[in-house]
């Protein structure tokens, strides 16, 4: 777009250059988009796609009390730990939606819980065979949660809660509605799996008679994770905030380039990324970059 008044015409659309390190960000990784998807959905899906994997960093492990499983897939338990303890990639053990950008994971989203599948051999795809078995885990920076091991569909198996509950009552706090009593109706497992196809969140009274909601972000009516819609807000503030910085230095930059450069007419703003992948702003025709805190 093209600004006037006090500043002289300049070329500066900050967001969709953002929209579009972001849709590149997606092909890199092998990901399409779809050509008719609209700004917000391509950073809805680079953020859901964020959420949904499990980025490789050293975490340390962390096992409830009551953790167990059948010893034939000890192999495959040892191999997540080690993968989780050392920052190696955990994604062939995950769902194969992973590689669906329109997908979204409503255990992740309503429990905060991924499942991996316990299985050494890699199969098609690049993921590990499916098993029955599933571990579910609470991932968080630094920290690798193994809830536990239950059979595939346990997805609103209310004993992973439980088992979150007893051992790290602090991951629940904050989800917890303080200063209601009680629900008046104790929903079923079906029930509530009748609520998470419908994008409902549900609201669940645990073994210590609190009331608990939203323990993996909330969902919006279209199934997205309330966190997703966040990230989006939170960067899209940033940017903007940036472009209103370069509009209000305009003229100062002007006045203070370095000898035998100069801005091209109109003057024209890029964002893009860095060596480090942060965020700065390009003049195109001076090849000034602009850095912000």
């Amino acid at each position: 777009m093209t600004i006037g008044g006090t500043v002289p015409n300049i070329k500066i659309d900050l967001y969709s250059d953002w929209i579009e390190i972001l849709r590149g960000l997606l092909h890199a990784g092998g990901f399409k988009t779809n050509p008719k998807d609209t700004q917000f959905e391509v950073a809805v899906k680079y953020f859901n796609l964020k959420l949904r994997e499990i980025t490789p960093e050293p975490r340390t492990i962390y096992k409830t009390k009551a953790f167990s499983y059948d010893a034939k897939y000890q192999k495959a338990i040892d191999e997540i730990e080690r993968k989780a303890a050392t920052g190696k990639s955990l994604m062939p053990h995950l769902s194969k939606f992973f590689l669906d950008l329109n997908y979204n994971d409503s255990l992740l989203n309503d429990w905060g819980l991924h499942h991996l599948h316990l299985s050494t051999k890699i199969g098609s795809g690049g993921f590990t065979e499916r098993t029955g078995p599933l571990l579910f885990a609470h991932v968080l920076p630094g920290a690798f949660y193994m809830v536990a091991v239950l059979p595939h569909g346990s997805w609103t198996n209310r004993q992973l809660l439980e088992e979150m509950l007893a051992n790290w009552p602090q991951l629940l706090a904050r989800h917890e509605l303080r200063g209601i009593a009680g629900v008046e109706h104790d929903i079923t497992e079906k029930e509530h799996a009748q609520l998470r196809k419908g994008h409902v969140q549900a609201i669940l009274q645990l073994s210590d008679k609190k009331v608990y909601t939203s323990i993996g972000g909330g969902v919006a009516t279209d199934g997205t994770n309330i966190r997703v819609v966040m990230a989006h807000d939170r960067w899209a503030t940033y940017i903007w905030d940036i472009e209103k910085a370069v509009k209000a230095n305009f003229n100062i930059w002007q006045g203070s380039l370095p000898p035998g450069r100069k801005f091209i007419n109109p003057p024209t703003f890029k964002l893009i990324l860095d060596a480090k992948n942060i965020p700065v702003v390009l003049e195109v025709g001076s090849k000034c970059i602009y850095r912000f805190n």
